[in-house]
């Protein structure tokens, strides 16, 4: 058979033809074939225990590595499926007497995302991301929560929408890429997702007249200026914009969208200038937004990384001068004064009626597992007892967190062990470790059962250890508010201080 006329994907998830499709893919064992992608290897490979003359093996190199496969292992692998079937929906092509796939398809647990071309040959501007580490990152930090309205701004293939779905009553999917749009408006129905929306347009522009519950953003936010030559291969890295302000414009847009209470939850990039604070530009930024706002750091590199980094993501191509780009890309931070680029998640919550609260941290090292309950959490810590007066934390009755280990340091003293410090570690959500927990704070901390005040037991424990209690309010109780700040203890009532607290406390 010689080469066929190239036929677009025909992106329809009722066709008979891709249902049988999708049906095999899963029969096959496609979905547990590992090689979906996961948090601790986003871009797996073909696992070398899966025989290289087996049904999955001959799809995965189609359909997964895009490999040529004769016309006799494809109809081996597919039958029923003939191959006439499969190029008549534009998913496979004819070169020469090999069957190529014009669609990459990434499995996700149950689920199926397609990606592919248009046009062939490609356009640079229609490149999809597939789903990628920052995904997993962003799909760790969403916030659990119903949502009337929810919003996956910059869908890409449709990934975190289809993660909104199962918890809100309408998904919008919105992509500047109409190629995205395609491609994620299939995959949800082919996924049996019949909530989600997918709307080509600019940022917010689909939906002006919307306001929503909850908002994710994956945005391009690389920061480096990009060759004309190079811009539509990165469109999904790079907005076009000058440095960290296409982000900071979304951020002020998503604000404005959402409706009282509503969550953002978001990965970026932005600027940290010489000689300031690594929170300075997004504080000023976050100000004023009507939103609590809690940025966490997950990393910071200079300006010689950060360049060698956004250089190895630019494609092959001959006409580039990577020599040049890196001068380029160095003078450019020179002439800014950027002294490092700092990457991370922000969730904004909105909160018009009060004084908004603005939290700058670095983010564990471990976010391998989902977190967003834990941020939710700590949202509601911080916004009741951050600014709080001292009486009512001594008044309040706390407990430890479930989810709470001790790691202690002991030393030898004469027959026994004796421990002189410990670590506290929260084994789930927000995986934080708290440092240096002296003896004193760590039975503190032991005694907090949820029945007993916290003035009480501190009471208690100055009269055991002879120790005065102003003095052990003043030394501990700034860890005791770092360590409810964190989330390893927790009030044993959910409710905000009472009326009759804070007249008490002044």
């Amino acid at each position: 058979m010689t080469q066929s006329a190239y036929l677009p994907p025909q992106l329809n998830p009722d066709s008979p033809v891709l249902q049988k499709l999708r049906k095999l893919l899963l029969k096959a064992g496609y979905c547990d074939a590992g090689v979906s992608p996961t948090f601790e290897n986003p871009a797996p490979t073909i696992p070398t225990d899966i025989p290289s003359g087996s049904a999955l093996y001959t799809l995965l190199r189609l359909f997964f590595d895009r490999d040529a496969v004769s016309t006799e292992l494809f109809e081996a692998a597919l039958h029923p499926l003939s191959l006439e079937q499969l190029l008549s929906v534009g998913f496979c092509r004819m070169e020469g007497n090999q069957v190529v796939s014009n669609v990459l398809l990434q499995p996700y647990e149950d689920q199926l995302f397609a990606m592919g071309e248009i046009t062939l040959p490609p356009r640079p501007e229609d490149n999809i991301m597939r789903i990628s580490k920052a995904s997993f990152e962003l799909a760790h930090l969403i916030t659990p929560r119903h949502a009337r309205n929810a919003l996956d701004l910059g869908t890409g293939c449709g990934f975190l929408a289809t993660l909104l779905s199962p918890q809100a009553d309408r998904v919008y999917a919105l992509d500047l890429n109409s190629a995205a749009i395609q491609f994620a408006e299939f995959n949800a129905r082919w996924n049996s997702f019949r909530n989600i929306t997918c709307l080509q347009g600019n940022l917010f522009g689909p939906v002006r007249e919307i306001r929503f519950d909850h908002i994710v953003c994956n945005p391009p936010f690389l920061i480096c200026p990009v060759p004309d030559s190079a811009a539509n291969e990165i469109l999904f890295l790079h907005s076009g914009q000058q440095g960290d302000s296409f982000c900071f414009q979304i951020v002020r847009e998503s604000a404005s969208f959402l409706e009282e209470g509503g969550i953002l939850n978001m990965m970026f990039s932005w600027i940290q200038t010489e000689g300031q604070e690594w929170h300075a530009r997004p504080n000023r930024a976050f100000s004023g937004l009507g939103c609590d706002a809690w940025c966490l750091r997950t990393s910071e590199e200079s300006p010689e990384d950060y360049v060698s980094s956004w250089l190895a993501l630019l494609p092959d191509q001959g006409n580039l001068d990577v020599d040049t780009l890196r001068r380029q890309g160095l003078e450019f931070f020179q002439q800014q004064k950027i002294g490092a680029v700092g990457t991370g998640f922000l969730t904004l919550r909105k909160y018009t009626s009060r004084a908004n609260h603005l939290w700058f941290d670095d983010a564990p090292d471990d976010r391998s597992e989902p977190f967003g309950s834990s941020v939710a959490k700590v949202f509601d810590l911080r916004a009741k007892f951050d600014s709080v007066p001292e009486e009512i934390i001594l008044q309040q009755k706390f407990e430890v967190a479930p989810d709470t280990a001790n790691i202690q340091k002991s030393v030898r003293k004469g027959r026994r062990w004796e421990a002189i410090a410990s670590e506290l570690c929260r084994e789930s959500g927000l995986k934080y470790t708290f440092s240096g927990v002296d003896p004193i704070l760590l039975e503190i901390v032991m005694r907090l059962d949820g029945k007993t005040s916290l003035r009480e037991i501190l009471a208690r424990l100055s009269r055991e250890r002879r120790l005065p209690l102003s003095r052990l309010i003043a030394n501990r109780l700034p860890s005791l508010r770092e360590l409810l700040r964190f989330g390893f203890i927790l009030p044993a009532t959910a409710g905000p201080p009472s009326s009759k607290q804070r007249r008490s406390a002044k």
